[in-house]
């Protein structure tokens, strides 16, 4: 089952001090969040990463303008629905839609919704990023286990502390040559690290 921090979301509403708001709370809880205000701005964090979830105000005249293309570019795209309307109101328009929550809401209840989603396997992955998910997760947790810091085994290693980081949170994918000389330092099998 993914952690939050496996789990990439881009929050958008047109209040921009409430997207950064929900913003900061999913990443109070360890999500990996980014705010956009602007819909070609959400679109363009979308388009830089893997991201799993899209929580989207729905409080400006027609929101289907902005969703359904991004469903259609990104159908594995979990949708979470924040808005203003009576929610009667927009349940035929997105008929996609995860979950759909009433402003104003407790934050808990988004919390509750991703733990939901999480739960009922709606949040996709694709087999490249889960394998570096779980190959970071592992690596981090020896190297914490055995007490190191980065830049200790950056140099041991003789990789940068920059690239190891990538490779812990699954920005970048170590190599072969990478993956043998942190798992010696490690004293892990390099096996284990897929498991």
């Amino acid at each position: 089952m993914p952690e939050p921090g496996d789990i990439r979301i881009v929050v958008h509403d047109r209040n921009a001090p409430f997207a950064e708001s929900v913003r900061d709370y999913l990443r109070s809880l360890g999500y990996r969040a980014e705010a956009a205000s602007a819909p070609g701005e959400a679109l363009r964090i979308l388009r830089s990463g893997r991201c799993q979830v899209l929580i989207v105000g729905a409080d400006y005249s027609d929101p289907s303008d902005f969703v359904m293309p991004a469903s259609d570019e990104f159908p594995n795209l979990c949708v979470v629905v924040m808005t203003d309307l009576p929610l009667e109101e927009k349940a035929n328009r997105w008929p996609t839609a995860f979950a759909r929550l009433r402003k104003p809401f407790p934050f808990e209840k988004l919390a509750d919704i991703l733990d939901r989603a999480i739960t009922l396997d709606r949040i996709f992955f694709d087999l490249e990023e889960r394998v570096m998910n779980n190959v970071g997760r592992r690596l981090r947790a020896a190297r914490r286990m055995r007490g190191l810091t980065l830049a200790e085994l950056s140099e041991r290693a003789g990789l940068s502390a920059s690239l190891i980081s990538k490779i812990e949170t699954a920005n970048a994918a170590p190599s072969v040559s990478s993956l043998v000389k942190l798992s010696r330092i490690l004293d892990i099998r390099i096996a284990s690290l897929f498991e």
